[in-house]
């Protein structure tokens, strides 16, 4: 073989070489797999972490509060989506409603995150009903990038970043499909 694997007959590689190749061609496969998107690993951690952080009852609405904070902080102009639950007052009576709705419905998706088909039929619904709302995709985006700072901000060093990116990706991309 000449230097670099490749033998005399052209374009034929040594074993060596080929055996190289099959483990870096493993090795990515592995990667890749490893690192697909909200792997039944990833599900498992999202819905044992979205219950230690969901709470219940007041904390759930401070929990709640929280986020929007940070979206409003994020992208003040969304504030003017949120008139009819008066979104000006993340206080008040209105708005702590409109809390629990999202988080309840966050809750839904989260639970079938592993029903594939529900999962679709669930967020086909959600991405009809909030382009009816003209709800514009980049505010989802903002949720899912403030939801990540409020779960990291509630569960601390055993927030699973990774975990919770990839499988808000999923449900977000959801919604956004009609946006």
């Amino acid at each position: 073989a000449e230097p670099g694997g490749i033998s005399r007959r052209k374009g034929s590689l040594s074993p060596k070489t080929m055996a190289k190749l099959l483990f870096a061609f493993a090795a990515l496969c592995l990667f890749a797999y490893c690192n697909a998107d909200c792997s039944a690993l990833d599900k498992l951690l999202v819905k044992q972490q979205w219950a230690d952080a969901y709470g219940t009852g007041r904390t759930r609405i401070e929990f709640g509060q929280s986020l929007w904070r940070a979206i409003f902080a994020k992208a003040p102009d969304s504030k003017k989506l949120f008139g009819r639950v008066k979104g000006h007052d993340i206080n008040s009576p209105d708005f702590k409603a409109h809390i629990a709705r999202v988080y309840g419905g966050l809750d839904r998706l989260i639970s079938i995150l592993d029903d594939d088909d529900s999962l679709k039929a669930d967020l086909d619904h959600l991405s009809h009903q909030h382009k009816e709302m003209k709800i514009p995709a980049s505010y989802f985006d903002v949720l899912r990038a403030s939801l990540a700072e409020v779960l990291f901000a509630k569960l601390g060093h055993d927030f699973h970043r990774q975990a919770w990116e990839d499988c808000l990706t999923v449900i977000t991309s959801g919604i956004q499909k009609l946006l």
